[in-house]
């Protein structure tokens, strides 16, 4: 089990790296901090495996606190900015993620730390993608959807509107397709040039037609014999 602390001065942040490391079983997050200062001094004290951080807390640049620690311990670097991930490099960072954080890329990262302080490494095969939360961001707020609450996904002018089994539809203006590459494709399927549906929330198909819950969704001519396929009927 790997130790682990996350320093950043955005609470949002900080949430998603809570939620995202309780789905992760060989990381243990054990602190987080908004404040540099505290976070030097709990680490005088309390070695760990790994820290994730941003590259600047309050205004003050983190590339010193790096450079002090780097053969101590592993450092993940948070940023906005790819101009940065030369100079994170270069004070001999681990490795680097661009904000908004996606949790397919946390998992890269911190595989990576783990073969480096453990002789075994962690699989990513082993870690069922259907079971990771999809992150959607929806104006300030970054949401964990499970993908077991989605019921169908729908474009919606530049957003995409996800369609969920309680409370109101989320907005994203994440993609449609992009939404296709992120959802395992054991369960949702594209069955229109504007929608993806969860085949598990499907109540019936008739006519080209889907009902799930009190929604008609169309099937397009195109997509129609792939949908079929993907069916098991009996």
């Amino acid at each position: 089990m790997m130790k682990c602390i996350a320093i950043d001065q955005d609470p949002a942040i900080l949430a998603l790296l809570k939620s995202s490391f309780e789905q992760i079983p060989y990381i243990r997050l054990e602190h987080m901090f908004s404040d540099l200062m505290e976070a030097n001094l709990y680490l005088l004290r309390h070695p760990v495996d790994l820290i994730i951080m941003d590259t600047e807390v309050h205004g003050v640049d983190t590339f010193e606190l790096i450079r002090s620690i780097k053969n101590k311990t592993n450092v993940i670097i948070l940023t906005d900015s790819c101009e940065k991930a030369f100079t994170a490099y270069e004070a001999g960072v681990t490795d680097y993620m661009l904000k908004p954080l996606r949790f397919e890329r946390l998992i890269k990262a911190t595989n990576k730390v783990f073969r480096s302080v453990f002789p075994t490494p962690v699989p990513e095969e082993h870690i069922d993608s259907s079971l990771q939360p999809l992150f959607v961001k929806e104006g300030n707020k970054i949401i964990r959807l499970r993908k077991e609450e989605i019921l169908f996904l729908e474009g919606y002018g530049d957003y995409v509107k996800i369609h969920v089994r309680e409370g109101k539809p989320l907005l994203s203006q994440m993609s449609l397709k992009k939404f296709e590459e992120a959802l395992p494709g054991n369960n949702f399927c594209r069955v229109h040039r504007s929608f993806i549906v969860a085949i598990s929330q499907i109540n019936y198909i008739e006519k080209k037609r889907i009902r799930i819950g009190k929604e008609l969704i169309p099937i397009s001519e195109s997509y129609f014999q792939a949908f079929l396929n993907r069916l098991e009927l009996q």
